[in-house]
C-alpha cells in the first residue's frame, strides 16, 4: 500500500504570481550597474559605471568605496580563501581589496581590456577572460597570468561555471566547452543542432546544467535559441523555459535559483522571467523595469530579495522571492488540499477550474490531473495518484491562471 503525504494550502487570489513582484529603483546607485559580488563577511559589492559600491545591510543601502575614473567600469568580482576581493574592469587595470572592500589598490597584470568572467576554480586557480582574447589562468591571485589553450577554441568567453562533480563549463561566442581537469584541457559540446553560442552557464541546486543562449547565425539565418538543460553532466540536452519571448530579447544574461526548482531568468533587452515548475515554463515578471534598456546581472540577497543591475541603475524586488512554501503555511484558513493514501480531499472557498501537475526533480512532467470546474465546498477524489512510485516530487496546482508550487514526498 502506498502512502501519500502532502498537505497543500492554496490561496485563490485575483492576481497572478507575476503581478506580485515589482522592481523598485535604489536611489543612490545611478548609472550602469554591471555586476554584484559577495565577500566572506556577507558584504555585497556593486560594480558600476566608474565606481564600486558596498552594502553592509544586505543591499538596502549603499556607500561608494572607489571611483575608478573615466572608462574604469567594474565588471566582475571574486573572493579568495583569505577574504581578499579582486575586481576586473573595462580597462587593463584590476583592483584588489584586503580590508573587506574599504580600500582598493590597482594593478595591471595584462595589457588587455574588458575582463569577465572572474572565478576561482576548486584547485584555487583564478581565471578570467579579456574580451576577444580567450581564457587566462593565474596561480597567484591575479599577479601573473598564462593563456589557457588545451582545445578551448574561442576568443570571447562569456561565462564559466563549476559543477558539484568538478566539471568546468565555459560558455563562449562559438560553442559550449567542457573541462574535466580544472580547465587545462577542453572539449566542445553541441547542445543543439542549430544553436551554438552560450552566453550564460548556470548550475542548479540539483546539479543540472543550464545554458542561456544568445543570437546564433546558422546558414545565413539568425536564431534566438532560448535555454537548454542537461541532467546528465552535459551528455544530452533539452530545451527549457518555454515562454521566453525569443522575438524580443537578444541574449540570456543571468540565471538564479532562489528556491530549488524556481528560477529567475534575466534577458538583456526584455527584462526578467520566472519559472516555478523546475525550469519547464516561465512568465515575464518585469513590472518596474519597463524603461530599462539593458539588464546586466541578477543577484539574490541573503534576505531573499533580488537585485538587478541595469543600464539605468540598480533595482530591487519589493517582495521576498524565497518564501513560496511559507505562503502556503500562512494561509491555513484558505482553500485546502489534502492528499492521503491516494485520496485527494479539497475544501474550496471559491469555485474555479483546478488542475494538478506532478514533476520529478529533473523537471519532467510525470502526470497531469485535470479536476475541472470545482464548486465551493468539500470534494473527495480517490486513486488519482496510486500509480506513482515512491520519491520526492514537485506539485504545481493551477486555479484560474494562478499557480502554486510545493514539494511532496510519496512513500511506499
Amino acid at each position: 500500500m502506498k502512502k501519500f503525504i502532502l498537505i497543500l494550502l492554496i490561496t485563490i487570489v485575483s492576481k497572478t504570481l507575476s503581478q506580485e513582484i515589482y522592481w523598485e529603483p535604489i536611489g543612490n546607485v545611478g548609472g550602469t550597474v554591471f555586476t554584484f559580488g559577495l565577500d566572506s563577511s556577507n558584504n555585497i559589492f556593486a560594480g558600476t559605471f566608474n565606481a564600486i559600491y558596498k552594502s553592509t545591510d544586505d543591499g538596502k543601502t549603499w556607500i561608494r568605496k572607489l571611483s575608478g575614473g573615466q572608462y574604469t567600469n567594474f565588471l566582475a568580482f571574486a573572493v579568495n580563501k583569505a577574504g581578499h576581493i579582486i575586481t576586473t574592469t573595462h580597462s587593463s587595470n584590476m583592483y584588489r581589496s584586503t580590508d573587506k572592500g574599504e580600500t582598493w589598490k590597482s594593478f595591471a597584470p595584462m595589457p588587455y581590456q574588458d575582463y569577465r568572467p572572474l572565478l576561482y576554480l576548486p584547485n584555487g586557480d583564478l581565471i578570467t577572460a579579456p574580451f576577444n582574447r580567450g581564457l587566462y589562468r593565474s596561480k597567484d591571485d591575479g599577479n601573473k597570468w598564462e593563456k589557457v589553450e588545451g582545445g578551448l577554441d574561442a576568443t570571447t568567453i562569456w561565462s564559466v561555471s563549476v559543477a558539484p562533480d568538478g566539471k568546468v563549463f565555459a560558455g563562449t561566442n562559438n560553442f559550449l566547452f567542457l573541462s574535466l581537469d580544472t580547465g587545462y584541457t577542453w572539449k566542445q559540446i553541441l547542445y543543439d543542432s542549430t544553436c551554438s553560442g552560450a552566453r550564460t552557464v548556470f548550475i542548479s541546486s540539483d546539479g543540472s546544467i543550464y545554458i542561456g543562449s544568445e543570437i546564433t547565425v546558422f546558414q545565413s539565418k539568425v536564431y534566438l535559441c532560448g535555454a537548454f538543460r542537461s541532467t546528465d553532466g552535459g551528455e544530452t540536452w533539452h530545451k527549457v523555459f518555454y515562454g521566453l519571448d525569443t522575438s524580443l530579447y537578444r541574449a540570456i544574461i543571468s540565471i538564479i535559483e532562489p528556491v530549488p526548482g524556481v528560477f529567475f531568468i534575466g534577458t538583456n533587452e526584455w527584462g526578467v522571467y520566472r519559472s516555478i515548475d523546475n525550469g519547464q515554463n516561465c512568465k515575464r515578471v518585469s513590472n518596474g523595469l519597463e524603461e530599462v534598456g539593458f539588464l546586466w546581472y541578477l543577484f539574490l540577497t541573503k534576505s531573499g530579495n533580488i537585485l538587478a543591475g541595469t543600464n539605468k541603475g540598480m533595482f530591487r524586488t519589493n517582495t521576498i522571492v524565497t518564501n513560496y512554501e511559507e505562503e502556503f503555511n500562512n494561509n491555513k484558513s484558505e482553500n485546502l488540499i489534502q492528499i492521503n493514501n491516494g485520496k485527494i480531499s479539497l475544501n474550496i472557498i471559491q469555485s474555479s477550474e483546478i488542475s494538478i501537475t506532478i514533476f520529478d526533480l529533473l523537471g519532467r512532467n510525470i502526470k497531469k490531473i485535470n479536476l475541472g470546474y470545482i464548486s465551493s465546498g468539500e470534494h473527495i477524489f480517490e486513486n488519482l495518484m496510486s500509480d506513482l512510485n515512491s520519491g520526492l516530487y514537485i506539485i504545481e496546482i493551477k486555479s484560474d491562471n494562478v499557480s502554486k508550487v510545493m514539494k511532496t514526498i510519496i512513500l511506499n
